[in-house]
Formats: C-alpha cells, structure tokens, sequence
C-alpha cells in the first residue's frame, strides 16, 4: 500500500493477492472499497480463493467542508479454470457545514462471477443539525 497527501489532493495505492491463500475459518480483508451506504452494500463482492486486486482512490479538498472522492477497484480470479472479474467505479462529493450537511454518490461495477454486467447505484443523503451555526 503507498499513500500522498499535498495541499488538498491526497491518494492511495493498494493491491493485494491472495494466490495460494487457504481461509477455512475467517475471510482475509477484501480488495474492494467499504461502502457506509445500505444501497452500495446490499450487492457486495465477495472474496474469491487466489483472488488479486488493487485500489486506487483519489481525495481532494479544496475547502473544509467540501470533499469529492473518486475509487477504482479492480479484482480478478481464476478458480477451476474460469477466470471472473469485479471492476468497480465509486464518485462521491460530501458538503458538511453548521446547520447541514449533504453527500452525492455514484457507483458502477461489474461482477463476471454474480453476472452483473452494469450495476449502477446513486444516492443523496442530508442532514440537519438543530442549533447549528
């Protein structure tokens, strides 16, 4: 894993591989970004044996209230002679001030193994916060 940070950009490079890698017990950490999001985590994937991946995930901040994050995941396996793939595309721009806060989300993903050739997923939360400001 290797991480940068400068100014209001940071980001972070991750792979992992799991090739010869037996978890009867427990599942090992997966290769794919965690969603808070009910909508994002009703379709998850799933760890595969000898699976492999990476993350990349792109921050930037230009004011203390407005951050916009772009991840790209990428995963594949080849397990009794068929090879899957999950490939997924994460936006998300979050506005946090006093009285309100509110975030947008974007999501497209593929998943060879599940056959979701174009999962797309969106959503707009908001909060209030009484008394703020």
């Amino acid at each position: 894993e290797a991480s940068v940070a400068g100014g209001d950009w940071a980001g972070s490079l991750e792979y992992k591989s799991y090739e010869r890698f037996a978890f009867p017990y427990a599942e090992p950490p997966t290769l794919v970004r965690t969603h808070s999001s009910v909508l994002l985590n009703a379709s998850t994937h799933v760890l595969k044996p000898s699976e492999e991946g990476f993350q990349v995930e792109v921050v930037r901040s230009p004011h203390p209230d407005a951050t916009t994050t772009l991840n790209l995941t990428g995963a594949w396996s080849t397990f009794f002679g068929r090879t899957t793939r999950f490939r997924e595309v994460y936006l998300e721009h979050r506005l946090d001030g006093e009285r309100a806060g509110l975030t947008g989300f974007a999501d497209w993903a593929e998943d060879t193994f599940t056959g979701d050739d174009a999962r797309w997923t969106g959503g707009l939360s908001g909060v209030w916060h009484p008394g703020g400001g």
